[in-house]
C-alpha cells in the first residue's frame, strides 16, 4: 500500500506543481508549492511508524489530487 501511495504522489506531483506555478504570487501559491514539496518529501521518507506513514501518504495523495483537479480551472 505504501508503495502504491508513493507512486500516486510522484504522478500527481507533476500536475500539482503545474497548478502551483500557474497561480499568481499569493499565499495560495506558497501553500500549493509547499504541499508539493512536503508530499515528495513524505514519499521519500515518512518515518518508521507504519500507521503514521500510511496516514501521511494518503493525506498527501488527497491534497495533490485536489490541486490537480484545480489545475483545470486555472
Amino acid at each position: 500500500m505504501r508503495e502504491r501511495l508513493r507512486g500516486h504522489i510522484r504522478v500527481l506531483a507533476v500536475a500539482a506543481e503545474q497548478y502551483a506555478h500557474r497561480l499568481p504570487e499569493s499565499r495560495e501559491k506558497d501553500i500549493a508549492a509547499s504541499t508539493v514539496r512536503f508530499a515528495l518529501r513524505v514519499a521519500r521518507d515518512c518515518g518508521s511508524d507504519p500507521a503514521i506513514a500510511l496516514r501521511l501518504l494518503a493525506k498527501s495523495v488527497a491534497h495533490l489530487a485536489r490541486n490537480t483537479d484545480l489545475l483545470r480551472s486555472v
